[in-house]
């Protein structure tokens, strides 16, 4: 069944004085599980050409197109005064996401897209390999559905660690923010699956952040009457069981070097155990970090 998305837009327009400015526009599309939509066909929508041609001419705005791998991006952004920006992100010539946070208006609009479709064809092309057991099957928000196949190799570094030094500044790798918004929705049967995707990297991961959910849980179950059986049920079906622990014990004394990195003036990939990772010291280090990103 086909359902109609409203999008706000910006386009843009030169007058016969040649001044230059933007103005909203807004457009009905079809859902883009029925129908994906051309990336050429959005451009024209909010006139990119316009727009960049005011922007390379004009102080305080932006807009540029970046080539990533599969994905061309097309980038506005107002820098001066209050922020606002939008971004496209192409895959095969159809749109694959696209947001926007537009506040130099009278009426702030925020929007967003996301063709779930393309997703699992993008994902098929960075992992032509993966089997078919840890696809997703079911309908997941996008937010879950990326930071899913983020930690298993999608658009991320094959590292392990926490904060990273990139270009001179210490950040959250990539899969580190993935496995943090799966724990913040405690999808325990998401991070169950991938302690057996055959990646060290993502192993630990998944590990830790079960390790963490376990422990928030463990606490809130101890403090729960006798009596309420329906939140102790829930409760424990995020905390991990025997076979979990095993899984994690057989990942933690494996011996496996697992690539790392840290905040150490430069990147640089440093190679660790397995069994230094998930030592004792180590559990309480990620539980500490998980308690500071995720509440």
């Amino acid at each position: 069944m086909k359902q109609t998305i409203l999008i706000i837009l910006i386009s843009y327009s030169l007058n016969i004085q040649a001044q230059s400015f933007l103005v909203l526009d807004s457009f009905s599309l079809t859902s883009p599980d029925e129908n994906s939509l051309k990336t050429s066909d959005l451009l024209d929508k909010v006139n990119w050409e316009g727009i960049k041609e005011y922007c390379d001419t004009t102080n305080g705005f932006s807009a540029k197109m970046n080539k990533d791998g599969l994905i061309t991006n097309y980038c506005y952004s107002k820098t001066k005064g209050p922020d606002s920006y939008f971004t496209i992100n192409s895959f095969n010539g159809f749109v694959l996401e696209y947001y926007s946070n537009i506040t130099h208006t009278t009426k702030p609009i925020e929007t967003s897209y996301f063709d779930r479709k393309l997703w699992k064809s993008y994902v098929k092309e960075q992992l032509p390999e993966l089997p078919d057991s840890f696809l997703l099957r079911s309908r997941e928000s996008s937010e879950i559905m990326k930071a899913y196949y983020i930690l298993l190799g999608v658009d991320s570094r094959d590292e392990y660690g926490w904060i990273c030094e990139y270009s001179t500044m210490g950040a959250l790798t990539t899969r580190r923010s993935a496995v943090i918004e799966i724990v913040r929705n405690q999808r325990v049967d998401l991070l169950r699956r991938m302690l057996d995707y055959p990646n060290i990297q993502t192993q630990l991961y998944a590990a830790d952040g079960l390790i963490y959910i376990d422990s928030v849980n463990k606490k809130l179950f101890k403090g729960v009457k006798k009596n309420d059986s329906y939140t102790k049920r829930l409760l424990k079906s995020f905390i991990l069981t025997k076979s979990d622990w095993e899984k994690i014990y057989s990942i933690r004394d494996s011996e496996k070097l697992v690539k790392t990195c840290g905040n150490c003036g430069s990147y640089k990939i440093y190679k660790k155990k397995a069994s230094t990772l998930l030592s004792k010291k180590a559990i309480a280090e990620h539980i500490k970090n998980y308690n500071f990103h995720v509440n």
